[in-house]
């Protein structure tokens, strides 16, 4: 799905291509006070905004630099610390009792270990011989277990290691398994199963691990199975602003 990129003088950032112009603007002002009767145009992908001549904070010339992850933000540098951190706390859910270090114009934000949510922006990478898939860093083991043992059924008493953001499954020796395999794809997401899963049950577990897919359109070709999401289809609970590539 194509991004949005949203401009502000310095600050370049990318939201969902179905972010409502309404919305994007409440939450730039969130960020940009001067922002609240700002100017904005809007030019195929891109989203210009342009704060209004003698806008209070137009014409502040120092500014904050705000960091959370990959994520890097311009504020002007009367923004209140306290609405800073509701206003990324409504963008960013994880940040709710987010540590934030303050060092000259430079705010950095940093979510707690645990802080459901965080996985927004860290992600696990699970391993199981030739498949690497992404999930969430909030995602529970228990549930992985699970879901990586629907898929591939030699799991379900696999030997599993996790070693920072890595978790990787192996089967024990012995353990039943298909030779055939199916290939499924989803954008940049490639996993195998055995021939013999079911299609309908491979669909659940899509959905479950990628909510976008609940009512995915599915091509099969051979033995290869590729996922897509249908156009306008919900994926994200919150604008998310980060920075563009």
């Amino acid at each position: 799905m194509t991004n949005l990129q949203v401009i502000y003088g310095d600050t370049n950032l990318t939201v969902p291509a179905n972010t409502d112009i309404n919305t994007l603007k409440a939450a730039m002002a969130e960020n940009f006070p001067e922002l609240k009767n700002a100017e904005v145009t809007v030019n195929g992908n891109v989203v210009k905004f342009t704060a209004k001549a003698g806008t209070k904070g137009a014409g502040n010339m120092e500014e904050l630099t705000v960091i959370y992850g990959d994520t890097t933000l311009k504020v002007p540098a009367s923004t209140d610390l306290g609405s800073l951190k509701v206003a990324m706390a409504e963008n960013f859910p994880e940040l709710k009792n987010a540590d934030v270090v303050t060092e000259g114009n430079e705010v950095r934000f940093t979510a707690k270990a645990g802080t459901k949510g965080a996985g927004d922006m860290e992600e696990l990478t699970v391993i199981y011989g030739d498949t690497t898939l992404k999930v969430p860093a909030s995602t529970e083991l228990n549930s992985l277990k699970a879901a990586m043992a629907e898929n591939f059924p030699e799991l379900k008493n696999a030997e599993v290691t996790q070693q920072g953001t890595e978790i990787r499954f192996t089967a024990k020796a012995g353990t039943k398994g298909s030779e055939e395999e199916l290939t499924v794809v989803y954008g940049d997401t490639t996993l195998k199963v055995p021939a013999s899963t079911d299609i309908s049950t491979l669909k659940v577990a899509m959905a479950e691990n990628f909510p976008e897919l609940k009512n995915a359109e599915v091509v099969t070709e051979g033995n290869q199975i590729r996922f897509s999401a249908k156009a306008g289809t919900k994926g994200y609970k919150t604008i998310k602003l980060t920075k563009a590539a």
